[in-house]
């Protein structure tokens, strides 16, 4: 099971979910180009493109042989279902939480921010501990304070370089290409939709959009529900994979 965190998480996000599945799956969970403590070169692709070419050049050197399950959030999301659009092959299911894979989606006001050249610098100079938390617990007060702090500790120059480089790879635009390639493989790839209702920047609408099998909505949750919910994720997910 691979876990695919977004922006501008690490690994640690998926660390309590992580810890209830490994009694059942083998679960790996990397910190992605340029996030947490991974490197990414200069010319590190972000796009889209970029993204499912490095997932699957991932899979080859993690040496999977078999189709596996393959859990994102946020832009990790984004990147799984890049991924299965292109190599459907390579995924026996997906479980999708808080993400957008689709033309009409309208980027939230710090990512309009983060995409504009000089503005978006600012701002991430300006990035403190306390604004961290502000955005972490925008609808989930109960994000743990360590994790918060780690995240920051973690939010160096260079990762704040490669958020902004993120956000400007990938306009909204970028998905009208994607969407059907990605319906068209979620005909053959089940897929699960772990949705927070509170989310303050992808609204609830879209938890349809991804012709998921199953869709379960925490409405009392924000965005980031692995944080928040780390049990049920993980039992709606280990149920999701043994029925599928």
């Amino acid at each position: 099971m691979l876990f695919l965190h977004g922006n501008p998480d690490s690994s640690l996000l998926w660390e309590p979910v992580a810890a209830l599945l490994s009694r059942q799956f083998r679960c790996i969970a990397p910190d992605l180009p340029g996030y947490g403590r991974s490197t990414a070169p200069p010319d590190f692709d972000y796009t889209l493109t970029g993204q499912a070419r490095f997932l699957q050049a991932l899979a080859r050197e993690l040496g999977f042989t078999h189709p596996i399950a393959v859990v994102g959030h946020d832009f990790g999301a984004i990147f799984a279902m890049a991924w299965m659009a292109r190599h459907p092959e390579m995924i026996r299911a997906a479980v999708i939480s808080n993400s957008a894979f689709f033309p009409d989606y309208k980027w939230h006001l710090w990512a309009k921010a983060w995409r504009r050249h000089g503005l978006g610098e600012v701002m991430m100079a300006l990035m403190s501990l306390r604004g961290m938390r502000f955005v972490y617990r925008a609808g989930v007060p109960r994000i743990p304070a360590r994790y918060i702090e780690d995240a920051y500790r973690l939010l160096t120059p260079g990762v704040r370089q490669n958020i902004l480089r993120l956000y400007r790879s990938v306009p909204a635009g970028a998905f009208a290409s994607w969407e059907a390639d990605y319906l068209r493989a979620a005909k053959h790839v089940p897929v699960l939709v772990l949705w927070a209702d509170g989310d303050p920047f992808i609204p609830k609408r879209f938890a349809e959009r991804f012709a998921a099998q199953r869709i379960v909505r925490f409405e009392r949750s924000g965005h980031w529900l692995p944080l928040a919910e780390p049990a049920a994720f993980a039992n709606e997910t280990a149920g999701f994979l043994r029925a599928t």
